[in-house]
């Protein structure tokens, strides 16, 4: 089943009366339960494309299917706030957690958003913070773990709500060499355990590998990974 459906989807930014393209008709399509890398250097669009995908920008041209229903009708109903909650979940580079919130709380605040009930979010949380292996950080203040576990609290987060589609933006950008490793051991891992539908934009050669489906972006436009 297709979760989600790009077809020739266009976006130009504009400095002055200068117009900047920066996604040239990207065509993609995700299936349920894939784990999709694209690979990339800086500036070809890659965090453009999921802020596109994820209801956070507009876009110029083209449509973007998602679960089925065009992103427009959100748009258009006013609902795009239902589907940022609900149908995605954003892993960033920097984790953005809540400062003043416990790392339990900061789970929590991703359901309840939702109107998912008190009692039912805390449980919901601390079983998706034990599948992470950060329970034991739960009361903790995000100032009190380090940036390895940050990054584990921003999965559970993200992933809490169990989204149809999970967006991640250079995930592992700001970790060391041993919690790039231990993150992409964590994704893959909860991939496979939840058959969760992924789309991880990236420029590391390691964590593009370890998707199923691995392509390449470049001005603005996808292609298979083999031309990279």
């Amino acid at each position: 089943m297709s979760i989600l459906l790009v077809k020739d989807l266009e976006k130009s930014y504009r400095k002055g009366n200068l117009k900047i393209p920066v996604l040239r008709g990207v065509n993609l399509e995700i299936n349920e339960g894939d784990f999709v890398s694209i690979r990339g250097s800086s500036g070809t669009g890659k965090s453009t494309l999921l802020n596109v995908l994820g209801g956070l920008d507009d876009f110029d041209s083209g449509s973007l299917v998602v679960h089925g229903k065009n992103i427009l009708d959100y748009r258009n109903r006013g609902e795009m706030h239902y589907y940022r909650s609900t149908m995605t979940g954003f892993i960033f580079q920097h984790h953005y957690l809540m400062p003043d919130f416990t790392v339990e709380e900061n789970v929590m605040m991703s359901l309840r958003i939702r109107g998912i009930p008190a009692k039912i979010a805390r449980t919901q949380a601390r079983d998706i913070l034990e599948q992470t292996g950060i329970l034991h950080r739960a009361d903790h203040l995000p100032s009190q773990i380090s940036g390895g576990e940050s990054q584990r609290a921003a999965v559970a987060r993200a992933l809490a709500g169990r989204p149809a589609l999970v967006l991640a933006d250079e995930p592992t950008g700001n970790l060391d060499a041993e919690n790039r490793h231990k993150f992409i051991e964590l994704i893959s891992d909860l991939q496979e355990k939840f058959k969760l539908t992924i789309l991880v934009v990236t420029h590391e050669e390691e964590l593009a590998r370890a998707a199923g489906k691995k392509l390449f972006m470049e001005d603005g436009v996808i292609y298979d990974d083999a031309k990279a």
